[in-house]
């Protein structure tokens, strides 16, 4: 497989403001994450990737479009509604994460988690060593605390007045 040549990804011939509104959909609809996959004879690798979610194709379509990456779709039984998917991984990640860590409201600590996680990322093909495996399990867990976290009105109200 060819390695990808940087300006080969679509998020560095985008926009300032598609970069924007991407930022702010994954902000309100997308989920930034490190996925853990085992494969055959209980191998488990992890990789970044980075998700928006809708029930209206466009919103998917206008991703792939202008960012790469893929799209996916779950089909429901009405009255639910179908439900597309948007997704970039790895490197593609990392870049689209790199772009739009500016515009971030919500999720800047996990995008800053997702690329600290991707610095971890070395040779495809070398073992991973303990030390790195272990760090990666450490961000995956903080990633995953950070989704669950809530912030409340008066939390808010109370950071903007130390600010």
């Amino acid at each position: 497989m060819r390695r990808r040549k940087v300006e080969d990804y679509p998020v560095l011939r985008a926009s300032q403001i598609e970069i924007a509104r991407l930022a702010a959909f994954i902000d309100g609809e997308g989920c930034i994450m490190v996925n853990r996959t085992v494969g055959q004879r209980k191998y488990v690798a992890t990789y970044l990737i980075v998700v928006v979610t809708n029930t209206d194709p466009r919103l998917t379509q206008w991703c792939l479009k202008n960012f790469g990456g893929s799209v996916y779709s779950t089909k429901k039984v009405p009255p639910r509604r179908d439900i597309y998917k948007w997704t970039v991984t790895c490197k593609e990640a990392e870049m689209v994460l790199r772009a739009c860590l500016p515009h971030f409201v919500m999720k800047r600590e996990q995008a800053e988690l997702g690329l600290v996680y991707q610095e971890t990322i070395g040779v495809n093909g070398k073992k991973v060593l303990p030390s790195v495996r272990q760090e990666r399990d450490l961000i995956r867990q903080q990633m995953k605390d950070l989704r669950w976290q809530s912030v409340s009105l008066d939390e808010l109200s109370e950071s903007e007045s130390v600010n």
